[in-house]
């Protein structure tokens, strides 16, 4: 459950800061590697923020997603790479 939680929350940070891309990108890998579809617990709450909830990608890579979060973290907390 917590991965999850992670990944929801994780894209509505991104998709507030205006990463839309890079959010979807993350809810789209989090719904494609969900077999227990827990995810849907939480579509309520991506509709709401306005990103997909329906989206299954298999095509994103976790790791250069994850790194791409940090990057943007990075910045926001004024490091540059």
């Amino acid at each position: 459950m917590l991965r999850w939680h992670g990944a929801v929350s994780t894209a509505i940070a991104l998709h507030r800061l205006g990463h839309d891309d890079l959010a979807d990108r993350f809810v789209s890998w989090a719904y494609a590697n969900d077999p227990n579809e827990m995810m849907g617990l939480f579509a309520d709450r991506l509709e709401a923020a306005g990103l997909p909830t329906t989206t299954f990608d298999y095509g994103h890579d976790l790791v250069t997603v994850i790194a791409e979060v940090f990057a943007v973290a990075d910045r926001l907390d004024g490091i540059e790479p």
